[in-house]
């Protein structure tokens, strides 16, 4: 059973309905942690391998510490690395602790996973989930890209009551996608199909039309394991489901995996300690 309630758009009265689509902001990263360890049950990635081995992005740093992040850390947030960085244009990406030593959340270890996923696939980040995930799923309403479509049924965001602010939010993710969609259109290839050396190629296109600080790297105008999942209510539901199925399906993960997904990874003080794979529990 579901119902939806309240507004999509305050400012337009545009009701939330049966196929609005909400940004699951960084619940996107439990979703793509489940394709990561799909794609180790089939031997296409190993959770203890160092990422480097896999793929190094050129903006990340010369360091130690940064040959042995695995995959493992990333879906632990043991990386040592930041969330994001301030300044992704001209900074390099650097660990701030030994991997495995303490736990620091990091979207961008998830960016560099992506690519990682990428280099192994051979396919952008919405063609694997979709293949491996979203359609097997029946989650026919998710994705991490943009088109007209999601544009048109995405949620706004809207200040809370009493917050000291009325209206909308800023739409960040939503200004960035509208701002590389026409380069989209022009070259007619999808931002679905897009993988990082396209949206490299785009940045500069990009820069010349969105307002400042929208497009500052590569990462802000490509779909983003670490937070751009859109998707209905019901899909979302429909990926719970999956944690908690008694008699997976082939496809799905092998119960062995998705009880380790489920259970403590990491024993390190601290707040936020009781790290999953993906999840936190």
């Amino acid at each position: 059973w579901s119902r939806g309630f309240g507004m999509a758009n305050a400012e337009r009265r545009t009701p939330v309905v049966e196929n609005t689509l909400f940004e699951a902001a960084s619940l996107s990263k439990p979703v793509f942690a489940y394709v990561v360890l799909q794609l180790v049950d089939r031997g296409e990635l190993a959770l203890d391998k160092p990422l480097v081995a896999y793929r190094r992005p050129d903006y990340l740093a010369e360091h130690p510490w940064i040959d042995r992040i695995t995959v493992r850390d990333v879906l632990r947030h043991s990386t040592g690395l930041p969330d994001w960085r301030k300044d992704p244009a001209n900074e390099k990406l650097v660990p701030a602790a030994a991997p495995g030593t303490r736990i620091d959340y990091s979207g961008e270890a998830f960016v560099w996973l992506q690519l990682v996923v990428e280099t192994v696939t051979g396919e952008s980040l919405d063609e694997t989930v979709r293949r491996m995930l979203f359609a097997p799923a029946g989650m026919r309403d998710s994705s991490y890209a943009w088109d007209t479509d999601l544009a048109a049924r995405s949620a706004y965001g809207h200040y809370a009551p009493g917050d000291g602010h009325s209206g909308m939010l800023p739409q960040m993710l939503r200004e960035a996608f509208e701002a590389v969609q026409p380069i989209a259109v022009q070259w007619n290839r999808p931002l679905s199909a897009w993988r990082y050396a396209d949206a490299e190629r785009a940045l500069p296109l990009v820069r010349d039309r969105a307002p400042p600080g929208v497009a500052n790297w590569p990462s802000d105008i490509l779909a983003n394991a670490a937070a751009s999942l859109r998707c209905t209510v019901q899909d979302y539901a429909r990926f719970m489901a999956l944690m908690v199925h008694a008699d997976p399906a082939p496809w799905e993960l092998r119960a062995a995996t998705r009880s380790a997904m489920l259970s403590r990874q990491i024993d390190v003080p601290g707040r936020w300690t009781d790290k999953g794979l993906g999840w936190n529990l």
